[in-house]
């Protein structure tokens, strides 16, 4: 009976506390709450506030701080006065490295290259450094998601650029991955519209074009890399190159998502020093071999519309863009961007042609296309309206002049060497398996 009693007092108790207002979540601020108020940003959007908010002007300019002097942390002058036997706090956890390692004995593994008492002094200077950086990127990103105290910040924007985005040039490709994730994605998606004049306008440009030069650059080391014969590496060469490249696919599937986001907003085709740069960097991404051509040929074709209703557009649609898409269809070998790209090329095509001669000027530079094979182009697509059969229509024009190649999906044998690692087998499998049992007639009694 007491211990009925004491349950059902327990019971009445969280019902109480469920009853309550929640003290320890921030209030949404960018949504319509469910008593029906409006928030804002900039002003006081929803009563009772947060506890805490009070203090977010203080606390805040602390965190930028911290994060600037993590962020010193990977420049040149400051890793080169660092003792060489600490280095290894700089390079990638072990055990992130040896999700790519077979499961095998770990005193075999090539990864495992410190003694037991440097590799928990070292890796607690790793902790040290990632709980910094990680813990203040989703700070940022909750409060850029939350309270409009973040946004009344004085000279927030001196504030990030100065601190978040400071030693960009320094800063490693998991690194910024994480900064695009955890705070870039949610402070874009949630800034006041009337301080993207203030805030956006100011970071936006210089972060596009860093990351497309970051990005380009990466991917033509990978081009070249894949080209160059080189000598045998060893195992733990071979692991780290492809934790790199796995992070810049990563990096670069990430940064694409962010500008699908960015580019469905009316902010980016309204303002000219914004549209240009970040669909110029679309253009340039559709030449690395990455699967992200397929994702920037989708946000382009979703972005053409609204593109072509802006005369000023036109020269770099016609010209650069549709350049840029046939030049793709004819080296590539990723058999999944013909769709994305023909489609683009198409409705550039048809959009453009009887509005200016750029696009065919473009495909009368190709061999064996002249005036009688474009006007009959020209008829075959104005016979239908349906996207599918004039894509298919522009299609068969492309590879009649081989302007597609003949692609196909890549087979095992196709694959570089160096993604070919040597299994360490465990020690049961290091003996012959004896088989002669299993078939034996006579029966062993337990």
């Amino acid at each position: 009976k007491e211990m009925q009693d004491r349950a059902h007092a327990n019971r009445e108790n969280a019902r109480e506390r469920l009853s309550e207002p929640d003290k320890y979540t921030l209030p949404v601020t960018n949504k319509h709450r469910s008593s029906g108020i409006n928030a804002e940003y900039g002003g006081i959007g929803y009563p009772n506030r947060w506890p805490v908010s009070s203090h977010v002007p203080k606390v805040f300019p602390n965190v930028f701080e911290l994060l600037k002097s993590v962020h010193a942390c990977w420049t040149p002058q400051i890793r080169s006065n660092i003792d060489p036997k600490f280095a290894e706090i700089y390079s990638v956890e072990p055990t992130t490295l040896n999700v790519l390692v077979p499961s095998g004995s770990p005193s075999k593994n090539p990864l495992s290259l410190h003694a037991p008492a440097s590799l928990d002094l070292l890796k607690g200077a790793r902790i040290v450094f990632e709980s910094y950086r990680d813990h203040s990127y989703t700070l940022l990103g909750v409060a850029a998601t939350h309270a409009d105290e973040f946004y009344s910040i004085q000279d927030l924007c001196t504030l990030l650029t100065n601190s978040i985005f400071a030693f960009l040039e320094h800063f490693e490709n998991r690194h910024i991955k994480l900064l695009l994730k955890l705070f870039i994605q949610p402070f874009v998606s949630n800034c006041p519209e009337k301080l993207h004049s203030t805030l956006l306008d100011p970071i936006i440009v210089p972060f596009v074009r860093f990351m497309f030069h970051r990005l380009n650059t990466d991917w033509i080391n990978v081009e070249q890399r894949e080209k160059v014969v080189t000598e045998k590496s060893t195992k733990e060469q071979e692991i780290l190159e492809i934790f790199e490249n796995k992070v810049l696919q990563d990096l670069t599937l990430e940064f694409m998502s962010w500008l699908d986001h960015l580019c469905g907003l009316n902010y980016v085709v309204a303002k000219e020093e914004i549209c240009i740069p970040v669909v110029s960097c679309l253009i340039g991404c559709l030449n690395w071999p990455s699967s992200s051509v397929r994702k920037a040929g989708k946000i382009l074709l979703d972005m053409l519309p609204s593109l072509l209703m802006v005369n000023k557009y036109h020269e770099m649609i016609g010209g650069e863009m549709l350049k840029c898409a046939l030049h793709t269809l004819f080296t590539s070998k990723q058999v999944e961007v013909v769709s994305e790209l023909t489609g683009l090329a198409t409705e550039i095509y048809v959009s453009m042609y009887k509005q200016s001669e750029t696009p065919r000027g473009l495909l009368e530079m190709i061999p064996n296309i002249n005036q009688t094979r474009l006007q009959k182009l020209e008829k075959d697509l104005e016979d239908t309206t349906d996207k599918k059969k004039q894509r298919q229509t522009f299609k068969k024009f492309l590879d009649e002049f081989g302007i597609v190649t003949q692609m196909k999906k890549p087979n095992i044998l196709d694959l570089p060497e160096r993604l070919f690692l040597t299994k360490v087998a465990p020690e049961w499998a290091e003996k012959p398996l004896d088989l002669d049992p299993i078939f034996n007639e006579t029966k062993t009694e337990m």
